[in-house]
């Protein structure tokens, strides 16, 4: 389901039932995913690029995206795990790595089975791994777009993000932010 879908099914809901708690939940995730998409093209079709400079807190950015993914994650019985120092900062726009972090974050949603999502981050990398089975039809579609997608955003800051899968596990490493 897109955003765009998902926003309007929530505004049928709350029309349907104004005080219903779930429904505002699914909203605001909508518009967030509708700001970063909105991100992601302005990004992309962009031909200014900034310097790199540590200017993106990293630790509120994926403190808040795990606030935002754990229950959609347990909703299909999965957990996040996040391991991240205290401080961080990383070398590229907020927007670009919100929009990255997000994606690669969607796509274990997507396209992982139940068990543990990790998300590890230090200096200039974070890494995201999932369970997945292979034998399932949803762990084979959407990984080339959404991992497409992200190296395009990080290609100007020559960045890009490695994906491996092994031993059930699938992992999109990103370093050199």
């Amino acid at each position: 389901r897109t955003p765009l879908q998902s926003a309007k099914t929530s505004l049928a809901l709350l029309d349907a039932t104004p005080g219903n708690p779930a429904a505002w939940q699914r909203l605001r995730r909508s518009v967030a995913r509708l700001g970063r998409a909105s991100h992601a093209v302005l990004w992309m079709a962009s031909e200014h690029r900034e310097p790199l400079v540590a200017d993106c807190d990293a630790r509120a950015l994926v403190d808040a995206l795990a606030d935002e993914f754990r229950p959609m994650l347990h909703a299909r019985d999965m957990r996040l795990e996040v391991d991240t120092p205290e401080r961080l900062r990383w070398r590229i726009p907020v927007e670009v790595a919100e929009t990255v972090l997000a994606n690669l974050l969607h796509n274990a949603l997507q396209h992982g089975a139940a068990g543990v999502v990790r998300l590890r981050a230090d200096g200039d990398w974070f890494e995201i791994e999932n369970p997945y089975d292979a034998d399932a039809a949803n762990a084979q579609a959407g990984f080339g777009i959404g991992l497409a997608i992200v190296n395009r955003l990080l290609e100007s800051f020559d960045v890009q993000a490695l994906a491996t899968r092994d031993d059930g596990r699938y992992r999109v490493r990103v370093a050199g932010l």
